[in-house]
């Protein structure tokens, strides 16, 4: 598995991977309202804001083990 993710456009939003893309689908599908890498706290960056009441700050990470399974 790259290191690299592959470069994806959903939306007309071009995302660094396709997980990204795809987690941006599941937030639609979920009637969630979201932001792509909309500011940087002081070097990190978060890959998704969702925005509703409150903010959630959302970083996306493969999994590539899982412990015990």
């Amino acid at each position: 598995m790259s290191a690299y993710g592959i470069p994806t456009e959903y939306k007309g939003v071009h995302f660094r991977s396709r997980l990204e893309a795809t987690w941006a689908r599941f937030f639609d599908a979920c009637g969630w309202a979201w932001d792509y890498e909309p500011i940087d706290l002081r070097g990190y960056i978060p890959d998704f804001v969702l925005r509703g009441a409150r903010q959630h700050l959302v970083d996306v990470k493969p999994i590539q083990r899982v412990e015990g399974v």
